[in-house]
């Protein structure tokens, strides 16, 4: 009865106990809960903070709820002004963009990233990258910013300097290249109209002068000069050492070619003085009208160059146009494409060397005597083409040394490689051009060239023209005396072509004079030529020198210079230029093969 009476009452207090207990841990987890909580949320807020990125919450329609310190000082605010909350988002980035943004979230793409310009408070543009993050039920933004300025200023200063020229800071020949192409290939109003191509005249001499940093002083100040006489839709580009290219948008020809005018005045009147010296320079223009025909800027690029060039060899300090039907402009471009055939040629020896006989008149050996020729051979035709097609090319062109070495490495080669042949020369007679004679290097080059071959200087004789001889006299009688001394002969080629060719004969050290082949054709007929070749005969026989006859072209001229004492002759009557592959190793002699 009693356990009857108490069970109950026993009940609820284990009950009770047990309640309690559990109400203990429910109680305990709360609070661990709310502790963790708060540490969370403590973290986040110093997270918030001190975050470097800008972080935000807004709603829908873009009203700012929160906005981090970092992202209240990147819009130029300070944290304890509220001003920033009365700026709606769709201001810092525009209604158009923040309505594109916004209405890619839904519930399937709850997120959206991209980069974009935000202004600040002051007005001014930041590139920052933005990422957008749908919240509470579709109904709040939390957003990150992160500033992309200083990514952009680096970006855009690389940008800068892949499209301009380092010293002068205008357009480089890349950027120029690029403009011009997009231009050619579009037909709207903003195509170019034309192109002036600008050589300097004269920059060199302030380069040698006076150093090169006077010439970078000098080509920025230019640059500038030149970019104030430009309308503000012309781009003015530096594209080499001292040359310049303006595209212009002016649709009236006649304005263009004024505008070219006035370019070449301002040239003209500029001065520049470098520690108390001034310098004036000139420029030649070349015109090109950027037609539909002209596709490409190639094209376009050579054409104005010809025009310049062909500016250059009128006088210089002038505007030309470019005329496709102009026969010295057509000139110009013929030599343009020798440039990449001569040195195709050097590269895989499109060149062959020959050879034409000179003949002994009054007396007989059995050494062999001739001069070395030089002739292009036409990969595509196989024709021999003789170095009047493409000299004044290489001359212009800077190529005339390269091609001197590629003579005197071939013939080396090949008089080693026949020792037969080259114990039995005499004399093989070498044209050089003045820009080799002229080069120290190119002397230590030929000596060099000559010793690895085995080959003596005294069968070499290095011809010169009259005229480069007599032009500068005491630096010709250095570097002749340079050549003899090393055991070379040289010959005066165009003897009588000057006026002043006794006054300094006596001057020059030589061994061989020859004469001038105007003076030999039809010397049979001209009593007047026989006196004047005689008279150089006696003078070369005074000086001790031998003479040469060019351009024998018949018997009669032959027996006649004979007759007048000329040493030796040479011309198509005696021989005409062959390959000197053709040589063999055992030749006949001299006199049975002139018949002497």
């Amino acid at each position: 009865y009693a356990l009857q009476t108490f069970l109950p009452l026993l009940s609820m207090l284990l009950f009770s106990a047990v309640l309690d207990r559990q109400l203990e841990n429910v109680r305990k987890a709360l609070l661990s809960s709310q502790s963790q909580a708060i540490d969370n949320l403590e973290q986040y807020r110093a997270l918030f903070n001190s975050a470097r990125e800008g972080i935000f919450r807004c709603t829908l329609n873009g009203t700012l709820l929160e906005a981090n310190p970092s992202l209240i000082r990147f819009l130029g605010s300070t944290p304890g002004d509220g001003s920033w909350q009365a700026l709606p988002v769709q201001k810092l980035l525009g209604t158009t963009q923040w309505t594109k943004l916004v209405a890619k979230l839904d519930a399937a793409h709850p997120s959206v990233s991209q980069e974009c310009q935000l202004r600040d408070l002051n007005g001014k543009r930041h590139w920052v990258y933005l990422s957008l993050h749908l919240r509470s039920a579709h109904t709040c933004i939390e957003g990150i910013i992160f500033d992309l300025s200083d990514r952009r200023q680096l970006e855009d200063r690389l940008k800068h300097q892949a499209a301009h020229d380092s010293l002068t800071g205008l357009l480089n020949r890349r950027e120029l290249e690029r403009l011009l192409q997009l231009s050619l290939l579009s037909n709207d109003t903003s195509r170019f109209s034309h192109l002036l191509y600008i050589d300097l005249d004269q920059f060199k001499q302030v380069n040698d002068l006076c150093g090169h940093s006077a010439g970078d002083q000098l080509l920025k100040q230019l640059s500038a000069h030149m970019q104030n006489m430009l309308p503000k839709s012309a781009q003015l580009a530096r594209i080499g050492g001292d040359e310049f290219v303006v595209l212009l948008r002016e649709q009236d020809h006649f304005v263009a070619l004024g505008q070219a005018e006035r370019l070449r005045r301002s040239v003209e009147q500029f001065v520049f003085i470098w520690e108390n010296t001034p310098f004036r320079l000139h420029a030649s223009i070349g015109v090109l009208t950027l037609s539909q025909d002209i596709c490409d800027w190639e094209t376009a690029l050579r054409w104005a160059d010809s025009a310049s060039q062909q500016a250059k060899v009128l006088g210089r300090n002038r505007v030309q146009q470019f005329n496709p039907t102009d026969g010295a402009l057509q000139e110009q471009q013929r030599q343009l494409q020798w440039i990449t055939r001569l040195q195709e040629a050097m590269r895989s020896n499109h060149f062959v060397l020959f050879y034409q006989p000179v003949m002994p008149l009054q007396t007989v050996h059995d050494e062999l005597h001739y001069e070395l020729l030089l002739r292009y051979c036409d990969p595509a035709t196989g024709e021999f083409i003789s170095p009047e097609r493409f000299m004044r090319a290489a001359e212009r062109y800077s190529l005339l040394v390269d091609i001197d070495r590629w003579v005197v490495r071939n013939l080396c080669q090949w008089l080693s490689n026949n020792p037969e042949h080259l114990q039995q020369l005499g004399q093989v007679n070498l044209n050089l051009s003045t820009h080799s004679l002229l080069d120290a290097s190119f002397h230590i080059f030929l000596s060099q060239e000559l010793m690895s071959k085995g080959i003596p200087p005294h069968k070499v004789c290095i011809e010169v023209t009259e005229m480069v001889a007599l032009g500068e006299l005491a630096v010709s009688t250095k570097w002749l005396k340079s050549l003899r001394s090393q055991g070379f002969k040289v010959a005066l080629d165009d003897f009588g072509s000057g006026f002043a060719s006794y006054a300094y004969l006596r001057h020059l050290p030589l061994d061989i004079l020859k004469i001038d082949g105007s003076f030999i054709r039809g010397i049979e007929h001209d009593r007047i030529n026989q006196a004047m070749v005689g008279s150089m005969q006696q003078i070369a026989k005074q000086l001790g020198l031998q003479t040469v006859a060019e351009f024998v072209e018949t018997q009669e001229s032959l027996e006649c210079l004979r007759a007048l004492g000329i040493d030796y002759g040479q011309g198509y009557w005696i021989a005409e230029p062959a390959p000197l592959s053709s040589l063999t190793k055992s030749l006949p002699t001299a006199s049975a093969r002139f018949g002497l």
